[in-house]
C-alpha cells in the first residue's frame, strides 16, 4: 500500500546587515516568474497568506486572518476561489466594509464572467499605462449590487510585482451622502504578468464628513438632496482633493505604503532562488540553512537550528550548577493533505542571546509567529517578520595611539554593538509517495531546488 506524505524544501535566510532605514524601491518592471535577477530587492513582508505577502504597519493593523474563499456563482456574488487577508486592530471600527485585501486569479475570473472581466482588465491596464480617468466608474472588483457614486484622490501606485490605481469611493443604491461609515480607500491592481488582480477595500474617515448617511446634508429633504446631487458630489470631490494626506484616518500615506508593499508570490522556487541569490551577492542576505523534512499527514515535524549556551547557575548554598539553554531558529509544521492542496499549520520562533544578568545567566530574547496556509503542491510560501537581535563587542580606539604597546589601552575601549536582522523562511511543500522510484525522483527534484538557492 502506498503512503502519501508531504516533503518540505525549507530555506532559512537572514539579512546580513541591520534593518534598513530606507525602504527599497518597489519592483515594477518584472513579474515574479522571471529567470533573471530583479533590478532591486523586494520589500520585506511581515504578513503572508497563500500567494499574497505584504508589510503591515502597526499604524494600519496589529493582526490579520488568512482565508481561501471558495468559488461562488450566485447572482451579484460571482467570483472564483480567491485569497483574502482581513486586517485586525484596524484604526476604524463599525464601518460598512471590513478592512480586507483580496487576490483573484484572472483566468478563473474570466471563465466565470467572460463578457465582463476582460474589459475591466483592459481598462485597468490602460490606466496604469498612463491613460487619464474620466468621470465614469473606475475599474473595480469584486462586483457589487450597487453603483460607484464617485471617485476622488485618484493615483497610479505600483506594487512589488505589478501596478494599480488607488482612489476613495462609496458604493450605494440611492443618492447617498459622502460619509465616514461608507467611505473607503480602494486599491485595484494587476500583476505584471496579468495573472492576478489585487483588490483592497480599506475604510477611511475624515473629520469634515458626517459619521453616517442617515440624513441629507444642510437640512435638506431627501427630494431636494436628490435634485441637487450632481453639484453636491462635485463639491465633495473638490473638498476631498483639498485635504492633506495625513488628515485622513488612516492616512493616505500609510495606506499607499501598504499597497506598495504587496507581492504576489505564486512563483516557482527557481524564481525565488534568483531573488535570494541577488540579495546574497549584494551582501543583504545570508542563507543560514536549507534542510528538508518529511512529515506524515496530520503529524508535526520540527526543524531546529540552534546554538547551545552553557552557563553556571548558583543554588542557595552557593553551589555552581552547570546549565545549558538554546538560542536560534525553531520551526514546527503540521500538514493536512487534501486532494489538490496542502494545509499547513506553521509555528516559527527565533531566539537570540542579547546579554547576561549580573549573576552570569543568559538573557534570551525570543520572537515567534504562527500561520495557517493552504498551498498547492510545489507552491512557494514565505514567512517573515521574525527579527533577531545579536550583540557583538567592537574595539574602538584612537588611531595610532590605541595601538601603542603597554599604554595603548588608555586610548581604546570595548563597546557592545547591537544588530537587528530579519529571518525569512521559505517553504515549498511537495506530496510524495512512499515507493522507491517516486522517492528517488522527488529527492532529485529537491536537490535541484536546493542547488538553485545555494548557487553562487
Amino acid at each position: 500500500m502506498k503512503k502519501v506524505f508531504p516533503l518540505f524544501v525549507l530555506v532559512l535566510a537572514t539579512l546580513a546587515c541591520g534593518l534598513p532605514t530606507d525602504t527599497p524601491a518597489p519592483i515594477t518592471t518584472e513579474p515574479p516568474v522571471v529567470t533573471e535577477s530583479p533590478t532591486e530587492p523586494p520589500v520585506m513582508a511581515n504578513v503572508a497568506c497563500n500567494e499574497l505577502s505584504l508589510y503591515l504597519d502597526p499604524a494600519v493593523g496589529s493582526s490579520y486572518s488568512c482565508e481561501t474563499i471558495p468559488e461562488s456563482v450566485m447572482e451579484f456574488e460571482i467570483h472564483p476561489q480567491f485569497t483574502r487577508i482581513t486586517l485586525g486592530g484596524y484604526p476604524l471600527a463599525g464601518t460598512f466594509f471590513s478592512p480586507r485585501i483580496d487576490v483573484y486569479p484572472v483566468a478563473a475570473y474570466t471563465a466565470l464572467m467572460p463578457d465582463y472581466i476582460p474589459g475591466r482588465v483592459a481598462a485597468l491596464q490602460g490606466l496604469t499605462a498612463g491613460a487619464l480617468p474620466g468621470t465614469e466608474s473606475l475599474p473595480f472588483l469584486p462586483t457589487f449590487n450597487a453603483a460607484q457614486i464617485f471617485h476622488a484622490r485618484y493615483q497610479v501606485v505600483p506594487f512589488q510585482n505589478g501596478s494599480g490605481i488607488r482612489f476613495l469611493t462609496e458604493y450605494a443604491q440611492y443618492f447617498a451622502p459622502v460619509n465616514n461609515h461608507d467611505l473607503f480607500y480602494t486599491y485595484q491592481g494587476l500583476t505584471s504578468d496579468g495573472r492576478y488582480w489585487v483588490s483592497a477595500i480599506l475604510p477611511i474617515n475624515h473629520p469634515m464628513l458626517p459619521a453616517n448617511p442617515d440624513n441629507p446634508p444642510g437640512g435638506q429633504t431627501w427630494e431636494q438632496f436628490a435634485n441637487n446631487y450632481e453639484p453636491y458630489i462635485t463639491d465633495m470631490i473638490a473638498q476631498l482633493e483639498a485635504q492633506a494626506p495625513e488628515s485622513f484616518i488612516p492616512s493616505l500615506t500609510a495606506l499607499d505604503a501598504l499597497a506598495q508593499s504587496i507581492i504576489i508570490q505564486g512563483m516557482r522556487p527557481k524564481a525565488m532562488a534568483n531573488i535570494i541569490n541577488y540579495l546574497v551577492r549584494k551582501g543583504k542576505a545570508k542563507v543560514l540553512s536549507s534542510p528538508t523534512v518529511v512529515a506524515m499527514n496530520g503529524q508535526e515535524a520540527t526543524i531546529a537550528s540552534v546554538d547551545k549556551i552553557n552557563y553556571k547557575a548558583y543554588s542557595t548554598a552557593d553551589e555552581a550548577l552547570n546549565k545549558q539553554t538554546d538560542a536560534g531558529i525553531s520551526l514546527t509544521i503540521t500538514p493536512t493533505i487534501g486532494s489538490e492542496t496542502l494545509s499547513l499549520a506553521i509555528n516559527a520562533e527565533v531566539s537570540s542571546l542579547v546579554g547576561w544578568t549580573s549573576s552570569g545567566e543568559p538573557i534570551i530574547n525570543a520572537r515567534s509567529t504562527t500561520a495557517n496556509v493552504v498551498l498547492k503542491d510545489g507552491e512557494l510560501f514565505t514567512l517573515s517578520g521574525l527579527r533577531k537581535d545579536t550583540i557583538t563587542k567592537t574595539d574602538e580606539r584612537v588611531p595610532v595611539l590605541g595601538s601603542i604597546p603597554l599604554i595603548g589601552y588608555v586610548f581604546r575601549h570595548e563597546i557592545d554593538v547591537k544588530k537587528t536582522s530579519e529571518i525569512v523562511v521559505l517553504l515549498t511543500p511537495r506530496k510524495v509517495t512512499a515507493t522507491k522510484g517516486v522517492m528517488d525522483k522527488e529527492r532529485e527534484l529537491l536537490q535541484t531546488t536546493q542547488g538553485d538557492i545555494n548557487a553562487p
